[in-house]
């Protein structure tokens, strides 16, 4: 069997194998056998734990040390054609182009921020 990470995300959420077990509606012992490789992990038990932790499946079973979520993924998927567009345009400007998009998206992040935390 390979390698999962469900215990390390169990512990660095400071939950029991009891606590993780009752959100999957599978006993302690269950949780013990999948974090232990003793089992194979069913798919409906694998999405429960990605939509709880908030990480992908991929990294769930040490497919991937990229953390993100199976909601940020979607994001980034249905924005992929406008992403690879303005990239493209990106790489093409001159260094000092770029330095003044970079200056402008800094100050534009920043601004929205204030009025967050200003809110």
């Amino acid at each position: 069997m390979s390698k999962n990470r469900i215990r390390e995300l169990r512990k660095s959420h400071n939950m029991t194998q009891k606590e993780l077990g009752n959100i999957l509606h599978y006993d302690q012992q269950y949780v013990s056998s999948m974090e232990l490789n003793q089992i194979t992990i069913p798919s409906e038990c694998l999405t429960t734990i990605s939509d709880h932790f908030k990480v992908s499946t991929d990294y769930i079973l040490c497919r991937s040390d990229e953390k993100i979520t199976t909601e940020e993924a979607r994001k980034i998927s249905s924005h992929l054609g406008e992403y690879t567009e303005m990239l493209l345009k990106y790489e093409a400007l001159s260094p000092e182009s770029s330095r003044y998009v970079n200056g402008l998206i800094d100050l534009l992040y920043n601004r929205e921020h204030q009025k967050e935390e200003n809110s």
